[in-house]
């Protein structure tokens, strides 16, 4: 994908990524069976549970393939995490992509919705981190802005259905969450709003960050 869209950008006269916005991910909330009426493990090709892979190590290899085109740009990046990150586990070197439990284990083993909500929390957590650690690695001359930030809890399609396409959230989940347009105007505040540009050690939260007063576009 990386190399596809670094294609497509150079196709169109372009070498540089402006606005960067990581938003995909997901949670696994309830057990399985797979087409063998097995558990299904929810486990990667290469050990990795399937949410650290889809809220982490994807984003982590994603961001790097392409922040060379980035830094050309003087660009902004956004990371979309969750105020879930406060549930994950006290014991981070459990998180380590090579050797950690939490990192490589199977939800088969432990099922349960407690130990779900603990990894979404757990792969949360890791994209703030992933965010701060690029931004000391840039250092404080870089021209690149890089803000991990939560939405909220925003009405979209994501978390509806489950792997079988029934849905999973009822009315009253639906009810309680905001609207999309209202969800996005944190990430386009990251992106957008002259008051981040060069910014360093913020988690934008749409609740309580006093800097996502300002509208996007003042």
């Amino acid at each position: 994908f990386a190399a596809a869209f670094r294609a497509r950008v150079i196709d169109n006269g372009g070498d540089a990524l402006n606005y960067f916005a990581q938003n995909a991910g997901g949670a696994i909330l309830k057990q399985e069976m797979d087409s063998h009426g097995e558990k299904f493990g929810f486990v990667t090709s290469t050990g990795h549970e399937y949410s650290y892979v889809g809220n982490y190590l994807g984003h982590f290899l994603l961001l790097n393939l392409l922040l060379d085109l980035v830094e050309k740009g003087g660009g902004r990046i956004s990371v979309a995490s969750s105020n879930a990150h406060s549930l994950a586990t006290r014991d981070l070197d459990s998180l380590l992509p090579m050797t950690g439990s939490n990192a490589r284990r199977s939800l088969a083993d432990e099922p349960g919705f407690l130990k779900s909500v603990e990894q979404y929390g757990n792969t949360k957590l890791l994209q703030i981190h992933m965010c701060f650690e690029l931004q000391r690695r840039l250092g404080p001359n870089s021209n690149v802005t890089i803000v991990p930030l939560t939405p909220g809890y925003v009405n979209t399609n994501i978390g509806q259905v489950d792997r079988s396409g029934r849905k999973k959230i009822g009315k009253i989940g639906n009810f309680l969450a905001q609207p999309p347009m209202e969800g996005a105007k944190t990430t386009l505040h990251a992106l957008l709003s002259p008051s981040m540009g060069g910014t360093t050690g913020y988690f934008l939260q749409p609740y309580w960050s006093p800097l996502h007063r300002d509208s996007p576009w003042s």
